[in-house]
């Protein structure tokens, strides 16, 4: 996550449009780098639950967000969530909108 991420976050959060429970997807750690999930309980949000391809810290769900839509359905039941956060994730895909698509189901 940039400095530029967490300002962004800081103000989404400021201005009340962050809503629980929220869903970080990439939310696998690299290093020491910080990410939503632990800006969001920094923030004193609570309901914060992390999914990424490989189980970790922070990582509640392992899910590929990229896959055919009603194969990811059949394979994972998520819970709703009012909140997806998806920083620096996107860019990495071969499918941006399968993996958006994915997690609003």
């Amino acid at each position: 996550m940039t400095p530029i991420d967490a300002e962004y976050f800081r103000l989404c959060n400021e201005a009340g449009v962050l809503r629980e429970p929220i869903l970080d997807v990439g939310a696998l750690r690299i290093g020491d780098q910080t990410n939503i999930s632990e800006l969001a309980r920094r923030a004193g949000l609570t309901e914060v639950r992390g999914a990424d391809l490989e189980k970790k810290d922070d990582v509640d769900y392992v899910a590929d967000f990229g896959m055919e839509p009603s194969e990811f359905r059949r394979r994972y039941a998520l819970p709703t969530f009012s909140t997806i956060c998806a920083f620096n994730v996107l860019e990495h895909t071969f499918d941006p909108i399968t993996v958006l698509s994915n997690a609003l189901s």
